[in-house]
């Protein structure tokens, strides 16, 4: 998901290079129509990047807690909570999952079957 605004931003540059590069030995009018428009498509490469880092939650700060271990130390719980600013609400969730042990544990990490409890969001009621 990432990856989509930095590949339509990458195509839009390439675009904009290539028509300024491939104007140079051309009449004036098409080296001017052709430079305006490297100039305009450079400049809109700007609005993938700008929307691709709103909306992939990258300004949002995450907070993880300390995971909590049950008596037997396999089930485990953890409260994770984003605050994403004036754009989103805060987010509050509680993860639950089972810890692995054992050699898999290098391969797919300590979490297993990771449920979500709850979520506690809040929603922003705005009067006009």
């Amino acid at each position: 998901m990432v990856l989509l605004p930095l590949l339509v931003a990458g195509l839009l540059v390439g675009t904009a290079v290539a028509l300024w590069y491939s104007s140079r030995n051309s009449r004036r009018l098409w080296k001017i129509t052709a430079r305006i428009a490297a100039g305009v498509l450079l400049f809109a490469s700007a609005l993938p990047l700008l929307l691709g880092f709103i909306f992939s939650h990258a300004m949002c700060g995450r907070y993880e807690f300390t995971p909590i271990s049950s008596g037997d130390g396999k089930p485990a719980a953890q409260v994770i909570e984003e605050d994403c600013g004036a754009v989103d609400s805060f987010h509050s969730s509680v993860y639950l999952w089972q810890r692995r042990n054992g050699f898999f544990v290098h391969l797919f990490g300590k979490r297993a079957h990771s449920t979500t409890a709850f979520t506690v969001g809040e929603s922003i009621n705005f009067l006009w």
